[in-house]
């Protein structure tokens, strides 16, 4: 479109002077006013398309412009900072003046120009169910300012160009914002309108796999603002009443952090400078007791109502562990209502170009035991532990004391005779011996570590035991020893027992090894491996 010349353009009317571009929209609802003139008439005609195309949208998932009485909206294309790519202007003289602005330097891209005004409109029809004057509206941030930039960074999925698969450019830099809180993070410390950004999951989320009504539950969460709700509360609302109990934000925690929400990367969510919440193991004298908390050097120590933070164990050596190692992730729950998550992702996750996500492995609220400690370290595995808070009460930003405890520990199987006459229990392929193989009466055991099978059992194997009098093998069972999601959950279960009856038959229970195992059972000392 010539700078000096007035045409007809379908979709709308495009008028071109030497300092300013004018179109209006199809429907009449937008009127593009270019303080530069530097934009063609297809981009002016594709930014009214897609503005047309969200107010049509909008009304569709149930809003009402009602409050608006005089249109056209009109949008100023101009010379903003380059990181800018629009925004919504308030006016103290009502909700008829309110105006869009999209910068100049963005609209040769017609997908991303498209998606600012989806954005920035939204932010309008958001000012519609402001319940504050227009003094307010004008001179302050709304208290749920980050509920309007999450939504608004969600809604750009609607935009013909983008598809269901969008992710919001501004969402993309700011990924990791749950870590800080859903509501805690939009005031300290972050500015509410980039955690806001990060917070857009929550919107996909919900409307896909929580909102009683999908995605008109939006329009049901600005019109209880509107009378005067709070923004959290008229989120909870649109919850299931069986999920309102903080299972709604352990589900999506774990389906946004394994990437079922958002593409993200491993890389996004886990800041590689937060070198305390990483626990390297590089050599034996690595294998130590560690306690992680929320915020790094901060004497708190805790985390915001419905949060989440990525912790992680990097075993940089594989010669430093031995295959009697199993790593105990324990969460202490002092004041909250905590998950604890585990992933994997491979080392090479920290490197810039890599796409490497989470892949989640279990869960569990307690406690998680990692018992092939050797074949993650000479796999290269990044375990990744999250733990998230969904501990959540008005006005939503108390701060939890949830430490997560990481410690490496060895696993003891203990066979004990709970009949009236003693027994024998042989290993596999272990001969008769008398004073090793008998197990007294009515308590008698005896212990074997766990490891791979030098003077034990492997972790993660079926091994048959041989039960009898004398020698004699009576009875032979199979035993399952693999330490993994069945084993999760426990305060200390470092020790498992078979534990056989008069008929020879075997049960099984866990526990705490911080007891003795049994006298005589051929374990000496503390059975916590040496730090």
């Amino acid at each position: 479109m010539g700078r000096s010349k007035a045409v007809r353009q379908t979709g709308g009317i495009a008028l071109s002077f030497e300092t300013q571009a004018l179109f209006t929209s199809a429907q009449g609802h937008f009127f593009l006013f270019d303080s530069t003139s530097g934009s063609s008439e297809a981009e002016l005609s594709s930014l009214a398309s897609a503005l047309e195309e969200a107010y049509d949208q909008y009304q569709q998932l149930g809003f009402s412009y009602a409050q608006r009485t005089s249109w056209p909206l009109v949008v100023d294309i101009k010379d903003l900072d380059e990181s800018v790519f629009g925004y919504h202007n308030t006016s103290l003289f009502g909700l008829n003046f309110h105006t869009i602005s999209i910068n100049a330097s963005k609209m040769s891209d017609l997908k991303e120009a498209g998606s600012t005004g989806f954005h920035e409109f939204f932010h309008f029809v958001q000012y519609l169910y402001d319940p504050r004057g227009n003094w307010d509206r004008a001179k302050k941030a709304p208290p749920h300012h980050w509920v309007n930039e999450a939504s608004a960074a969600w809604i750009e999925t609607y935009y013909s160009l983008n598809g269901p698969n969008h992710q919001s450019t501004v969402f993309n830099d700011n990924a990791d914002a749950i870590r800080s809180g859903a509501e805690y993070g939009a005031h300290k410390p972050s500015p509410g309108g980039d955690h806001g950004y990060g917070m857009a999951g929550l919107f996909k989320y919900g409307v896909t796999n929580l909102f009683t009504n999908g995605p008109n539950s939006v329009a049901d969460i600005y019109a209880a603002i509107l009378s005067g709700e709070g923004h959290i509360e008229a989120i909870l609302q649109q919850i299931p009443e069986a999920k309102r109990d903080g299972g709604w934000w352990k589900d999506f925690s774990r389906s946004f952090s394994s990437g079922g929400v958002y593409s993200v990367t491993a890389r996004q969510l886990i800041d590689a400078a937060r070198f305390s919440h990483i626990h390297k193991v590089q050599t034996p004298d690595d294998l130590v007791p560690r306690t992680f908390s929320h915020f790094a050097n901060h004497f708190f120590k805790l985390f915001p109502d419905l949060s989440n933070d990525y912790f992680q164990l990097r075993i940089q050596a594989s010669s430093a562990v031995l295959n009697t190692h199993i790593a105990f992730f324990d969460v202490d729950n002092l004041n909250g209502d905590p998950e604890l998550n585990m992933y994997t992702t491979p080392q090479s996750f920290l490197n810039q170009s890599s796409s490497a996500i989470l892949t989640h492995w279990v869960s569990n609220p307690e406690a998680v035991i990692v018992a092939d400690l050797k074949s993650v370290a000479e796999t290269k595995t990044n375990l990744v532990a999250e733990v998230v808070n969904a501990t959540f009460d008005s006005p939503f930003d108390h701060l939890n004391l949830v430490l997560l405890d990481l410690s490496f520990r060895v696993v003891i199987f203990r066979f004990v005779n709970s009949s009236n006459q003693f027994i024998h229990i042989l290993l596999p392929e272990e001969p008769f011996v008398r004073e090793i193989n008998r197990l007294d009466a009515n308590g008698g055991c005896r212990c074997t570590y766990l490891d791979d099978g030098a003077g034990g059992i492997f972790s993660g194997s079926s091994i048959q035991l041989r039960a009898g009098f004398n020698g004699n093998v009576l009875r032979t069972a199979n035993v399952n020893l693999k330490y993994t999601d069945s084993f999760v959950g426990l305060s200390d279960p470092l020790l498992v027992t078979a534990t056989f009856d008069d008929n020879l038959k075997v049960s099984y229970t866990r526990y705490d090894a911080r007891v003795s195992p049994c006298n005589g059972c051929g374990i000496q000392g503390d059975l916590f491996p040496p730090n």
